[in-house]
């Protein structure tokens, strides 16, 4: 998410002391800026949990070492920017509820893909002025999906199940990050869009790496003389410049062992040693100047020896000697002679029976990436041709099996993961790496085929223990198995479903739009109501799982009921007109706080800025950096006079019971539902339907929002300004307000009804 502010252009300057070309930018240099920003690593301190000018503030962030640019609501800084607020104290990063900060530091989402576009800061409302409209399909790395008036996310590539990867500023994780999970769920509503003046990267001039095809090896070469000079910066080192000339190296690993490398040269040659799973700098797991000594697992890799450029810009290309030697596990290095007889694979066991070998390896998720870090603990391993097995174990997933020397077929298995086999040669006295990964298999339906439905189950008895949490609650833990279910409806309408369990147990409820915990709709301990459109829908009935690791899996039921919404427009009103109020927040004003606000009796309720006092009579509800939620109470004789005339009182209100803010008759005030009205127009209470705002799509904004509208609507509120066939429409939120303005402008006009049949869930 992003405020709506105008900010003067900064020089970019986020990886080297160098800037960046002004008007146009290639793609590599896009992505890599925007790595950087997710790979940055900064500390907090305790300063920087506070911040100055909020009193009500505090950072996520504990202090400690952190991974991340921050997320900081209307956030534009450089990384040295960053760098620097955080070490004079300022506040680490701030979200929407917080208000508009100036003592905070970091990036919102606009703000960020503006920095990596090196352009002046554009918001998602106005990031469509220096972009161009393209297909989902044709998105290549550095282009970016907007949601104007919600957020945006700067596109990396295609995982090679065709989801889409991004970088985004995330409010929910609080930080800058690479989303490898949110996939085409996460970007719907979504539209594509390609910077005006984004340039395809040069073409590689790269010949093939050399191939390192026995050990050790030694190769020597001249930097200044080759023809690869496209690895600028790696991700093992993205302050370090390397932008001189390359020599590439690919080298196939058969086993585990441990890779040597290392690079030397003369007075006036710096060339660095770089270990990549790819020929993209981005994926550099290991660098040095010299030396680099790694253990690695079996699989391809490449070397890129290269110029290191100095903060002057100078360029230390010249001759180099490569030296490369590679060691296998469980090799025991020879005290002498020639041959093989110190290898513990040498000869036989004493009785002319080759020895027994080792195949061994771990079980892991294959994510489509290179990345075994994520390990499946307690899956089945079995040798296919022999029938041995063995449990992964819980602390790495590891096993482990003697065999005689030959080739054989290693099988893993578990729960909620598609079997898989690989072929494993055995050697006479060796330990040869077999690893296997396992894709995620597709979850299992219980179709729900009408209501109301009941159905019965012990979660113990689940195979599928794959969702652990779920954007509708990200702190929640869910890490215990869960049942799927699934159910279509044909017409809007209003859910319920509710589950009961037992002693020592505890399963919650979600409902959601895909199968996807990252598209959860709502979620509960015990009952879920929504009122949904028609489409397909999922609910999961998950097993809760306590901060220290705890699942409480067990027995429930689920009792489900779905009500039809009706159909009837209600009686017509005819035409009406709309503006839009909402929640002013205190935060979003700065200057000396040197106003009172009153209550009724004179008493001061709180001392604020003036244009604050000025933007809340007229809004009616705000809510002050306390925390406090205040209200339109009465007009009074003190106080600052309200711009549009009198002098206004407030009340503190129940949060609890009026998180929003009331209306006339104490009526809780509801976001994107309340409407106030002329009573003598409208009688209080009544439901409306508006047939234009039925379908419209509304967007994310400050937690609000994020589905398409029935246009159902209930008469709230009153206003001083609000006569005759104009409404005023509460969008809880200045951001969400603006979001709505690019629906439907104020003054728009809209055919209107009341007692709607098809809004009688509004009544209930």
């Amino acid at each position: 998410m992003d405020r709506r502010l105008g900010v003067t252009a900064t020089v970019f300057a986020a990886v080297s002391a160098a800037a960046f070309p002004a008007l146009a930018v290639d793609r590599d240099t896009v992505v890599f800026i925007a790595a950087d920003y997710a790979a940055h690593i900064w500390t907090s301190t305790q300063k920087n949990v506070t911040a100055a000018c909020s009193s009500s503030y505090r950072s996520d962030y504990s202090p400690g070492t952190h991974v991340g640019v921050c997320y900081d609501w209307g956030g534009y800084k450089t990384l040295a920017e960053f760098d620097a607020e955080i070490a004079a104290g300022q506040g680490a990063g701030s979200h929407s509820k917080d208000g508009v900060l100036e003592c905070t530091t970091g990036v919102d989402c606009s703000g960020y893909v503006s920095k990596c576009w090196q352009e002046d800061r554009y918001t998602t409302s106005t990031i469509d002025q220096i972009s161009t409209k393209i297909s989902s399909s044709d998105a290549k790395k550095g282009d970016i999906f907007n949601k104007a008036g919600s957020h945006v996310v700067l596109f990396s590539h295609f995982a090679k199940n065709g989801a889409p990867v991004f970088y985004e500023a995330s409010g929910s994780a609080s930080k800058v990050r690479l989303n490898t999970s949110g996939g085409w769920t996460y970007l719907k509503g979504y539209t594509a869009r390609r910077y005006n003046r984004i340039e395809e990267s040069a073409a590689p001039s790269c010949p093939a790496p050399a191939e390192i095809a026995a050990f050790p090896y030694s190769d020597t070469r001249d930097t200044g003389v080759s023809p690869c000079d496209q690895f600028n910066y790696y991700s093992c080192a993205t302050k370090t410049n390397e932008g001189g000339p390359e020599y590439l190296y690919k080298v196939d690993i058969a086993r585990r062992g441990t890779l040597v490398a290392s690079v030397s040269s003369g007075p006036g040659v710096d060339i660095d040693i770089h270990l990549l799973r790819s020929l993209d700098p981005a994926s550099c797991t290991n660098r040095n100047d010299k030396k680099l000594s790694v253990t690695l697992d079996p699989g391809v890799y490449y070397l890129s020896a290269d110029t290191y450029v100095g903060s002057s810009g100078t360029e230390y290309e010249g001759p180099f000697r490569l030296d490369v030697d590679f060691t296998p596990e469980g090799t025991v290095v020879p005290d002498g002679g020639t041959g093989d007889a110190g290898r513990p694979d040498a000869g036989t066991d004493g009785g002319g029976t080759p020895a027994n070998g080792i195949a061994r390896g771990a079980v892991y998720e294959e994510q489509g990436n290179g990345d075994m870090s994520k390990r499946v603990a307690g899956a089945q391993v079995k040798v296919v041709e022999t029938g041995a097995t063995a449990t992964a174990a819980q602390s790495d997933a590891s096993w482990s099996f003697a065999l005689a020397p030959g080739s054989y077929n290693i099988e893993a298995s578990a729960a909620g993961y598609v079997t898989a086999r690989k072929p494993c040669d055995v050697l006479s006295g060796d330990t040869v790496w077999c690893s296997i990964g396992l894709v995620r298999a597709a979850p299992e339906y219980i179709d729900i085929a009408s209501f109301p439905y009941t159905d019965s189950r012990d979660t113990n008895d689940s195979a599928h223990d794959l969702w652990d949490s779920y954007s509708c609650a990200p702190s929640t833990g869910e890490k215990g198995p869960e049942f799927i279910y699934r159910f279509t409806v044909g017409a809007a309408g209003k859910l319920t479903a509710t589950v009961t369990d037992g002693t020592g147990v505890d399963i919650d409820i979600h409902l959601l739009s895909a199968p996807d915990p990252s598209a959860c709709i709502a979620r509960n301990d015990t009952t879920v109501a929504a009122d949904i459109g028609a489409g397909t829908y999922y609910l999961s009935a998950d097993t809760y799982t306590n901060s220290s690791g705890t699942q409480y899996p067990g027995a429930y039921t689920l009792n489900v009921g779905f009500a039809l919404a009706g159909t009837g427009k209600g009686t017509p009103i005819g035409s009406m007109w709309n503006t839009y109020y909402y929640v002013s927040y205190e935060g979003d004003f700065t200057g000396v706080k040197d106003t009172n606000l009153y209550d009724t009796g004179c008493k001061v309720i709180a001392t604020v800025p003036a244009k604050y006092s000025d933007t809340v009579c007229i809004e009616g509800t705000g809510k002050l950096s306390d925390g406090r939620v205040i209200n339109y109470a009465d007009t009074c004789s003190c106080g600052r006079p309200c711009p549009t005339g009198g002098t206004i009182c407030y009340s503190v209100l129940d949060q609890a019971t009026y998180p929003w803010g009331m209306g006339v008759q104490s009526r809780p005030l509801a976001p994107l539902r309340s409407w106030a009205v002329d009573k003598a127009f409208i009688a209080i209470g009544t439901i409306l339907y508006a047939e234009e705002w039925d379908g419209a799509g509304i967007p994310s904004a400050d937690g609000l929002g994020g589905f398409v509208h029935d246009g159902c609507f209930v008469a709230d509120d009153v206003g001083g300004a609000i006569k005759d066939n104009h409404y005023d429409f509460f969008a809880g939120t200045k951001s969400m307000w603006q979001a709505l303005e690019a629906i439907f402008p104020t003054q728009s006009t809209f055919t209107v009804y009341k007692d709607p049949p098809r809004c009688s869930h509004l009544g209930q």
